[in-house]
């Protein structure tokens, strides 16, 4: 009985075999009722700013050999994700500049991938973990599906 308590609760809209509460902020509708370049910008962002968290346990300004160790990236991510944050904000609220940012966001996808393809064909052993990997791999894709969206909605 409180099991049906709690789903009586809330509106529940039953999805492709899952249960998704509906609150008042309507954050499902928002959803359905975004573009495809959204969700790829969405998407990019969010596995460059995942891959940023792998990036601080494997080291990654030692690739770079940047000065200045985890200060300086945490400095450089402070300082650019942002403004891909407010690209994402023109790019909803439709503005000339969102197809620049989304060509940007998607490109830094693309430009993850290619950098460590490099350091990997160089014989570096960092983000070979599965879950690494897979991440990076990942911004290259969606960066690539982006861009092509973005190229072609002109």
């Amino acid at each position: 009985m409180l099991v049906w308590d709690f789903f009586r609760a809330f509106r529940v809209f039953r999805g492709p075999g899952i249960l998704f509460p509906l609150t008042e902020n309507k954050s499902l509708r928002l959803l359905h009722a975004m573009t495809n370049i959204e969700r790829l910008y969405i998407a990019t962002l969010s596995l460059l700013i995942v891959h940023q968290i792998d990036a601080a346990y494997w080291k990654e300004w030692e690739l770079f050999l940047l000065p200045g160790g985890i200060q300086l990236f945490d400095i450089l991510n402070l300082a650019i994700i942002p403004f891909l944050v407010y690209g994402f904000r023109t790019v909803i609220s439709k503005e000339t500049s969102g197809r620049r940012w989304s060509l940007i966001t998607g490109g830094l996808g693309i430009l993850t991938l290619l950098i460590h393809t490099g350091f990997y064909i160089a014989g570096n052993d960092r983000f070979t973990l599965p879950v690494s990997a897979l991440i990076v791999v990942a911004c290259g894709l969606s960066g690539i599906a982006q861009v092509a969206l973005t190229l072609k909605r002109g």
